[in-house]
């Protein structure tokens, strides 16, 4: 999964809410991983969001690392943002 920049036109764009049903799904799921991995590829990163891999919708994952404990280099930290 590619980490976009500006100018990429997803960045602009207003993102979409999880809705409730969406919690549990197949894609909800594969959009987490396909983010977690993303977030994998660059040593100099803690978190990424959704648009950030072109995908409007309000989700991010947070790195372990940002919390400066060994134990936690591996594990990520997921938010979904709530609905306006």
């Amino acid at each position: 999964m590619e980490i976009v920049t500006i100018p990429h036109p997803a960045l602009r764009k207003v993102s979409l809410a999880i809705d409730a049903k969406d919690f549990g799904s197949k894609n909800l799921k594969l959009l987490l991983t396909d983010m977690s991995e993303a977030l994998a590829t660059r040593d100099d990163g803690v978190g990424l969001s959704a648009p950030q891999i072109a995908v409007n919708k309000r989700v991010f994952v947070v790195s372990g690392k940002v919390f400066n404990k060994d134990w936690l280099n591996d594990k990520k930290t997921l938010g979904i943002m709530p609905p306006d």
